[in-house]
């Protein structure tokens, strides 16, 4: 006699259907039938988007702009004072406050890299995957600004934290306020040497 399951088939008639115990199993198939959709990279929930080199460089970098008016003003006014004299021209382009003035933009460049490097290390040991490359920070040396490296760090940031946005509205603040400031120093600056190209073609008018 041939032995028979409970279904009235024998083993070999299960065989024959095609039906295999290892074809059942559930682990052959996914439950949807589709490939698995990969995660999103997000950073744990209490990881922090701020860190303390970026708030300085939204902070820092406008403020330190605004600073450059201090030596700026100081040359301009050599400038105008010089009353067109080579040798006081000569001495002007090569006086402390056009040397202070020429290296605070190689400075505010170098701290805008610098703190982009350390801000962007310490994205990586908080957990955030891939943050936004600090080389991007070099278009300061194109555009004065750091504009690029804020504002794709602040983007990359949310997505992966879902915050992050703070320090980027305090540095369009200040910058704001900077582009403003410097604005109405170069209009009174224009206003004073029109003021004295005037008063120098008078001068020649009267001694001709």
């Amino acid at each position: 006699m041939t032995d028979q399951t409970p279904s009235g088939q024998t083993p070999t008639d299960q065989t024959l259907s095609g039906q295999t115990p290892s074809s059942q199993s559930p682990s052959s198939q996914s439950p949807s039938g589709q490939m698995p959709v990969p995660v999103a990279a997000t950073a744990p929930e209490v990881t922090r988007p701020g860190t303390v080199w970026f708030w300085l460089l939204a902070i820092g970098v406008p403020l330190l702009q605004m600073l450059e008016l201090i030596p700026g003003a100081i040359f301009f006014n050599q400038l105008v004072s010089s009353d067109t004299d080579p040798s006081n021209l000569v001495s002007a382009a090569f006086s402390p406050a056009y040397l202070v003035l020429t290296l605070s933009g190689w400075f505010i460049a170098a701290v805008c890299v610098v703190f982009a490097v350390l801000d962007w290390r310490d994205l990586r040991h908080r957990g955030i995957q891939k943050p936004f490359h600090w080389a991007w920070s070099f278009f300061v040396l194109v555009i004065g600004w750091p504009a690029v490296y804020m504002i794709g760090r602040s983007v990359i940031v949310r997505r992966r934290t879902g915050a992050g946005l703070a320090a980027l509205w305090v540095f369009v603040a200040l910058q704001v306020v900077a582009f403003v400031t410097i604005s109405i120093v170069a209009i009174i600056a224009f206003v004073e040497f029109l003021s004295v190209f005037a008063d120098g073609l008078s001068t020649a008018g009267n001694v001709l």
